[in-house]
């Protein structure tokens, strides 16, 4: 009998490992709140480096994050996480209700992945670390590639809701994070070349209205990492 057959849904089932302001880790939050899944919060600080203690080791040898633990069963890597979460339990499909949307969506969180965060997370990494003044050609094509993609993106938006379907899908749980890191990493850099990333989508038209509506998800307000507050 499969998990969803059980239709496991007591939060004592589902344990989330996670980082405060780990994109990945929102990715899942994000997911379980579309399927309305209560879980056990297991939030782990890195600071203290309690994603390398041994009992944490146990669960996820590379020492990375998120991972859900289902019962017995234990899966890491945020793209399989979700991927996961549809089979898993009922509610709104994360990838689609036909062909064609699987296909669009993973096409897209596959693209996301391979395209758009190297350039993301090496912007957000720069500005935190105030380097981008010393990489300065680095963070330059970085952005220049990250603002293609939110043109790309804004196109989308003029004749879609959400990135894919009618609905929010893996391909809404997977960019939010992303651009909201690289937004608050500018938002709290000393550097000269923040500026532009503090406010990444204002000469835009369509992504603030997405933007929008990501946020007024109810209970969206849980998922946002606590340390931003």
């Amino acid at each position: 009998m499969t998990a969803k057959s059980e239709n496991l849904k007591d939060s004592k089932d589902i344990n989330l490992y996670w980082i405060s302001g780990s994109p990945p880790s929102w990715r899942v939050m994000l997911a379980l709140l579309l399927r309305q899944m209560p879980y056990q919060s297991k939030q782990l600080d890195h600071s203290k480096k309690q994603n390398r203690s041994p009992s944490y080791l146990a669960i996820n040898p590379t020492g990375q994050v998120p991972t859900l633990v289902h019962g017995q069963t234990i899966v890491r890597e945020s793209i399989a996480i979700l991927a996961y979460i549809d089979r898993a339990f009922d509610g709104p499909a994360l990838f689609g209700q036909s062909l064609e949307e699987a296909a669009s969506i993973w096409q897209m969180v596959m693209d996301f992945e391979n395209n758009l965060r190297p350039d993301a997370t090496s912007i957000a990494q720069m500005l935190l670390r105030d380097q981008s003044e010393n990489r300065k050609k680095e963070h330059e094509d970085a952005g220049k590639q990250f603002f293609n993609w939110l043109s790309q993106l804004e196109q989308k938006f003029s004749y879609s809701q959400w990135i894919c379907c009618n609905s929010p899908s893996a391909a809404d749980c997977w960019l939010y994070p992303s651009v909201a890191w690289v937004e608050r990493a500018a938002k709290v850099s000393q550097s000269s070349l923040s500026e532009r990333f503090a406010t990444p989508f204002a000469d835009f038209t369509n992504l603030p209205t997405w933007k929008q509506q990501m946020e007024g998800l109810k209970g969206f307000e849980e998922t946002v990492p606590p340390h931003w507050n």
